[in-house]
């Protein structure tokens, strides 16, 4: 009888192992066409893009000071039309630590413009750095994917999406998911919107919704939701109990509050960091990060119960919550 049962269990095992690695090489291979097709598109462009790629080294790219400030070139440029001169003069201005007369000049901000989407792959990881940009198919992200464990009949909400780079990744994977993309910056939401529409030969857009959040509320029409996912922004609430309020308020009784957040307590080796060019900083930390210990003491707090939690990497952690009966 415990033969049978070790048996029955190793073949459960296999096909939900098999079913989540159809999922991931459906994936690849959608990533794969998008990154051909894009280049096709713009073939001089992207020989332009892997020009200045090269003078931007490797800790620079995952930086996140470093991602913010070519998302802001991008937005810029697409929505403001901002004069270059004056978009150099503004980033230099915000990020005077990241030597920007190194990385970048005004004939790059048009290159950077016309690779958007490329770019956007790139500084997740999806793409590797260096020209061709081939793609990487030792993703980080499929780990996350794992231990959300989203299924087709899901309805998940993505909170403080940015550029919707992995908002645009779940509508990819799970096409029959209904997914709501919150973001609290109009111009963001209107340049995810945009990608979307522009690429929905990949996705089922009729499954996407687009919602513009407040600081204290998701605005989320149905109570019926799955899952909520907040990668790297539970942190940057400014209202963090009215938040978490108004999630409770969106989730199935069953529901899952999933979190992907770093850890403010994390260091890395003594040194000088090339970025910030300070000893034993945080490793590329956010300022504004807080210590898990905290992080779970304030969703119990208000309701949430940790059920699961995974290191992602050197800076992450991936948190799952239920809702506190």
């Amino acid at each position: 009888m415990k033969f049978k049962l070790t048996i029955i269990i190793s073949v459960l095992m296999l096909s939900v192992s098999f079913g989540q690695a159809s999922k991931y090489d459906s994936l690849i291979s959608d990533l794969s066409k998008m990154r051909s097709e894009l280049i096709e598109e713009n073939k001089t462009g992207f020989a332009n893009l892997g020009r200045i790629t090269k003078k931007w080294p490797k800790d620079v790219l995952e930086s996140s000071d470093f991602k913010a400030m070519i998302n802001q070139i991008i937005v810029s440029k697409q929505y403001f039309n901002n004069r270059d001169e004056t978009l150099l003069s503004f980033i230099d201005k915000y990020w005077p630590h990241m030597n920007t007369k190194d990385l970048l000049d005004v004939s790059d901000l048009a290159i950077i413009e016309e690779n958007s989407e490329l770019i956007e792959l790139i500084l997740e990881g999806i793409l590797k750095p260096n020209y061709p940009f081939a793609l990487n198919r030792d993703l980080d992200v499929l780990s996350e994917f794992v231990f959300y464990d989203i299924a087709s009949n899901n309805r998940v909400g993505e909170i403080g999406a940015g550029f919707g780079t992995f908002a645009f990744l779940i509508s990819m994977i799970y096409k029959d998911v209904k997914l709501s993309i919150n973001e609290l910056n109009e111009d963001a939401l209107d340049y995810v919107q945009t990608k979307f529409e522009k690429n929905g030969r990949f996705i089922n857009l009729e499954n996407v919704e687009f919602v513009k959040g407040d600081i204290d509320e998701v605005n989320f029409e149905d109570n019926n939701y799955d899952k909520i996912i907040c990668r790297n922004t539970f942190h940057h609430f400014q209202k963090k109990k009215d938040m978490l309020k108004s999630i409770k308020k969106v989730l199935k009784k069953d529901g899952e509050l999933l979190l992907l957040e770093q850890d403010n307590t994390l260091k890395q080796a003594p040194g000088v960091d090339r970025i910030t060019f300070t000893p034993n900083q945080l490793l590329n930390t956010c300022n504004e990060a807080i210590s898990l210990k905290k992080i779970i003491k304030l969703m119990k707090r208000n309701g949430f119960k940790l059920e699961e939690q995974e290191k992602n990497g050197e800076r992450y952690y991936l948190l799952r919550f239920s809702l506190i009966k």
